[in-house]
């Protein structure tokens, strides 16, 4: 559903609620990970109020993060939905005024598969985007140009 990076937690549902996972993940790039069972977990969690604020805002950010997405899946079509994907896996790009940047880009696979679409809609809706300059893909990354189109016309439809 998305990309971690440092510092980033996975898991702490299964410590807290001991239910299986719900979701599995993958290292794109070299990373060190560090394990910590579920009972520790929920040890440290419950006795140190600097980390149960910080998993609490975790936890809410992800529901957040979920209910956007609900209601971009009940609301939005394809196109709109791989814009908001874009929007939100971007980062301001340096020097790049009001770019943002991908890095590195995902696969249209990937993104197929974040936005409950298929690949080669995913492709149509990269290369329309190309054409018109509002994305630009490099070697390692895939730079919006025009973020503010992007957001208007999410905007736009959501009103429709």
């Amino acid at each position: 559903m998305g990309d971690l990076g440092a510092g980033q937690v996975f898991g702490e549902m299964s410590a807290i609620d001991e239910a299986p996972r719900s979701a599995s993940i993958s290292v794109l790039n070299r990373a060190s990970v560090a394990r910590m069972a579920g009972p520790a977990f929920m040890e440290l969690a419950t006795h140190s109020p600097i980390i149960a604020r910080r998993l609490m805002h975790i936890l809410a950010e992800r529901v957040r993060l979920g209910n956007g997405r609900l209601v971009e899946h009940s609301s939005l079509t394809i196109r709109y939905r791989l814009f908001a994907e874009l929007l939100r896996e971007a980062k301001p790009r340096k020097g790049g005024g009001d770019e943002l940047i991908i890095s590195p880009p995902p696969t249209q696979q990937i993104l197929a598969g974040r936005i409950g679409g298929r690949r080669e809609a995913v492709s149509r809706e990269i290369a329309d985007l190309l054409r018109r300059e509002i994305l630009e893909r490099t070697p390692a990354a895939l730079v919006i140009r025009k973020p503010q189109w992007l957001r208007d016309a999410i905007e736009r439809e959501l009103q429709d």
